[in-house]
């Protein structure tokens, strides 16, 4: 089933109505075995944290809610206004000029829950943060682990291949030789010495 349901996705990733068989050349598999054998997992693990765009994206939002709780944090310091009129007739007055100063008020504790808010909002992405590089980590680790078990399964495949061949040239050469007899003949043998 795994291999019907692989074939589906192999089949329409190269839009394709027929089966798709790879074919993967021995001195191709073998250089990349041997670039593959030493590998440094800090660097690894680094680059795949650099490279990562869910952790690209949780670091920009880090940023951005830094800089909204800057914004936040520079609302709550109350704006104080200063303006300046002349009235020529109009005031109370020939050619006034007034001169006006404003704060709004309360005066403390402006945008405090905004500001709250932004903490928590830094504090959430930071941790997602985390989590995603712990989980990036963890998945590096564990494709490795996968990686060279499977490596040393197709090693020791390889070994046996060998030993197999040797084997089956072995029992060539004596079935040659007569020094074994096939099955058959074994058994029409031993029927002869029971008669």
């Amino acid at each position: 089933n795994a291999m019907r349901d692989l074939q589906a996705d192999l089949r329409t990733l190269v839009v394709s109505d027929e089966d798709v068989i790879p074919v993967i050349m021995d001195e191709v598999l073998q250089s990349r075995l041997e670039t593959m054998k030493d590998h440094d997992i800090t660097a690894l693990q680094s680059k795949a944290t650099e490279r990562n765009p869910e952790i690209m994206v949780l670091e920009r939002q880090s940023q951005s809610d830094s800089l909204n709780l800057s914004w936040q944090e520079s609302l709550a310091v109350p704006d104080l206004t200063v303006g300046a009129s002349y009235d020529q007739r109009g005031g109370a007055f020939n050619d006034q000029i007034n001169v006006g100063v404003s704060m709004p008020l309360p005066l403390w504790n402006r945008n405090r829950g905004n500001i709250e808010l932004a903490r928590a909002t830094i504090s959430q992405t930071l941790s997602q943060l985390s989590a995603k590089r712990a989980e990036v980590s963890n998945q590096l680790r564990s494709t490795l682990l996968q990686y060279t078990s499977q490596q040393a399964a197709y090693l020791a495949g390889q070994k046996l291949s060998k030993d197999l061949d040797t084997v089956f040239q072995g029992v060539l050469n004596n079935f040659i030789r007569r020094n074994i007899r096939s099955e058959e003949h074994t058994s029409e043998l031993q029927s002869r010495q029971y008669l």
